[in-house]
Order: structure tokens, then sequence, then C-alpha cells
């Protein structure tokens, strides 16, 4: 398994069938990754379940159930349990984890591309965190809160996409061997619901748009020292 060097801020690396590949390599620096339910992560241990401090959780795409993060676009999109807001909000429904990283600081700002669809408007919310190699949450880079969500204007039974320029990251200090933590999930409030899809062939590319197959993304804007 190779990484493979991927260009800056919102220029798109080229399609790649599959599963969406590239998860690893030696001294690779990444900017974008698509997140990947049916790409394996990398090595360590994996966590209990989700970790970025939602109120409510749903469905098996976390901890022994994530996907992974990866370089290449996937090609069939897949959907997440339903999230239902009705108990509590915010609501997490997947979770992705990466390849081990350098030690290294990670700061600056990160762009988001979701695709989600809802019976009503909703925002989109998306976590980052570190993982421990041990399968713990070392630290979080982007909280799981109203003022980092992602506004797409979805309505019932569509998938639209949601997409967010330049959200700030917590400065946090990498151990080696530490992997990136993405989750996603919504904002929502009474009887809500919603999915969130992940794993698409379609680029996601402008917010509040219709779109079939989209591929969910995070970008660095600051490159990830992978190992």
């Amino acid at each position: 398994m190779r990484y493979y060097a991927v260009s800056n801020i919102i220029t798109l690396p080229s399609s790649g069938g599959g599963g969406g590949g590239g998860g690893g390599g030696a001294g690779t620096n990444v900017n974008y990754f698509y997140l990947l339910p049916s790409f394996a992560p990398g090595a360590g241990t994996l966590p209990a379940g989700f970790l970025l401090g939602w109120s409510f959780t749903a469905g098996t795409q976390n901890g022994a159930g994530a996907g992974g993060m990866g370089v290449a676009i996937g090609s069939s999109q897949v959907a997440s349990a339903q999230g239902n807001a009705t108990t509590s909000s915010p609501a997490g429904v997947m979770q992705f984890i990466s390849y081990p990283l350098k030690a290294q600081t990670i700061s600056g700002l990160i762009d988001i591309g979701v695709a989600m669809n809802t019976n009503t408007i909703a925002n989109a919310l998306v976590g980052v965190g570190l993982l421990t190699n041990a399968g713990a949450l070392r630290s979080t880079l982007l909280a799981v809160s109203a003022g980092n969500s992602i506004y797409g204007g979805a309505v019932s039974g569509s998938e639209y996409t949601y997409w967010q320029i330049g959200l700030s990251l917590t400065s946090q200090a990498v151990t080696a061997g530490d992997r990136l933590v993405v989750e996603l999930g919504a904002a929502v409030t009474g009887s809500n619901l919603f999915h969130s899809y992940a794993g698409g062939g379609v680029p996601i590319t402008s917010t509040g748009t219709l779109i079939a197959n989209a591929a969910s993304f995070v970008n660095f804007q600051t490159a990830i020292q992978m190992q």
C-alpha cells in the first residue's frame, strides 16, 4: 500500500476506482483525504466507538466498523445508519481513521465537503481529532459544535452537498504513530432524521447542490506528514 502525492487546496486528485486506495507510504505529505467506508484504516488499535463528543450516535460505522481515509476517490457511495435527534443533538453516524502520522504539529485551516439528506433543513457537522496508536483520543483538532456547522440547505428526501472552506483547527502536537480520526453527523432538532454519505465517485465542489454519488472529503490546507 502506498501514498501518492496530492495537490494543494481544493485541487482535486485524479479519480481512482474501487474503494479509494493510497493509504500509506514513507515520507509523503498529504492535504486531501477522501472519506471511504470500504477502505480499511491503517495500523493501530481501533477505538471502542465514537470519540468526539456526540450527544447521540447511530449505526456500526465506527470503532471496529470505522472506514479509512484515502487519497484516491472512491466509486460507490455508502449511506450511514439513520441519525435521529429526537433524543439529543448533535448526532454522529460515521467515523474514519487515517494511516499513521509522523511527529509534527497540526494547525491552520481545513476545508470540508460532505453529502447528506434529511427530512428538513439541517447543519452537517464534522469532528476531527488525533487518535493514539492504542485507540484513545489524544486531542481534538476540530470540535463538534454549532460554530463548526456546515450548511447545505438540504430538503426532504434529497441528497445535498455541505461544503465549508477554511474552518480553523486547534493546534495540536502529534506523537509519531498517531492517526487522524474524522467523524460525520449533524445538528438537527425535534424528530429530524438524516443520513450522511461517503465513498462516492463524484467530487464535491459547491454547497447546497443536489448530487448523486458525492465523495465526502476533508482537505488540510497545511499538508499532513504521513509515516
